[in-house]
């Protein structure tokens, strides 16, 4: 009898285990979810830059601001 260590293939993983591997994407999976689900979430990811230390590249360019895509009207 062998024993299976997630029921169902249902793999979990604590927030401590997973911001001691990569805090970039917790804060990434928190953003996205707090988003609607349309055609804009993708754009709007992309767009997303994350930084896990105090120092980035930008610090001496401002940053564009997000210009929405055009809506298409029916």
């Amino acid at each position: 009898m062998s024993v299976y260590r997630y029921i169902g293939h249902l793999k979990e993983r604590s927030l401590k285990d997973q911001m001691a591997k990569d805090p970039t994407e917790v804060i990434r999976k928190v953003v996205l979810r707090m988003l609607p689900r349309n055609k804009l979430r993708d754009d709007r990811d992309r767009k997303l830059r994350i930084f896990s230390g105090g120092e980035h590249p930008f610090g001496d360019k401002p940053l564009e601001p997000f210009v929405m895509p055009p809506r298409q009207v029916r």
